[in-house]
């Protein structure tokens, strides 16, 4: 085995053992990206015990929206109520946000989180991508200074790649720009 393959094998490995690996990156079938999820077990119940947490917690913060999807739990954020426009800072009010998302992590099941960010059009497919990128590590980051730990956070900027709707309008655009943190809890 060469030395780059025993090195990606070993990460994985390590990621495995703590319950979490972060989601592989394999062309489709039109040259585009999809993810190969390869987190742990978690089950159902653990899903709906997190899914009801979440939902308490969350029902004084606006635009959040929070989706079931087999054993994860979706919670999606319009990154206007966490970045600023074209910006990769957090905005000040976004700490309590993450803060309270944080603390539901840190008291019910344990759970492995993948923050996906999403842009609009709007520019370049490259500055997309990379303001992408900026954005999902930055809430990766807040979400560890909060005491999530660092091997159970993956951080995916995915630009314009996967829109929800059309870019023509405003609105349309709005919903395009998005951070979903998905949720895989953990067999206890």
């Amino acid at each position: 085995m060469r030395r780059g393959n025993r090195l990606l094998f070993l990460a994985f490995a390590v990621l495995a053992l703590h319950g979490c690996a972060a989601p592989m990156q394999a062309k489709g079938p039109e040259g585009g990206t999809s993810e190969i999820a390869l987190h742990g077990g978690g089950g159902a119940a653990n899903a709906d015990r997190l899914q009801q947490d979440i939902e308490q917690a969350t029902t004084s913060l606006q635009g959040v929206v929070l989706e079931r999807q087999e054993n994860s739990v979706l919670l999606t954020i319009r990154s206007d109520e966490l970045f600023e426009p074209e910006a990769a800072v957090l905005k000040p009010a976004s700490e309590a946000r993450i803060g309270i998302i944080a603390a539901i992590l840190n008291r019910s099941v344990q759970a492995c989180v993948t923050v996906h960010c999403h842009t609009d059009s709007t520019g370049s497919e490259q500055t997309n991508l990379i303001l992408s990128e900026e954005r999902a590590r930055m809430v990766k980051e807040a979400l560890s200074a909060k005491g999530l730990p660092p091997a159970r956070l993956t951080a995916l900027g995915h630009g314009e790649s996967q829109q929800l709707t059309s870019n023509a309008t405003e609105n349309g655009r709005q919903i395009n720009r998005r951070i979903t943190l998905e949720i895989n809890p953990l067999q206890p």
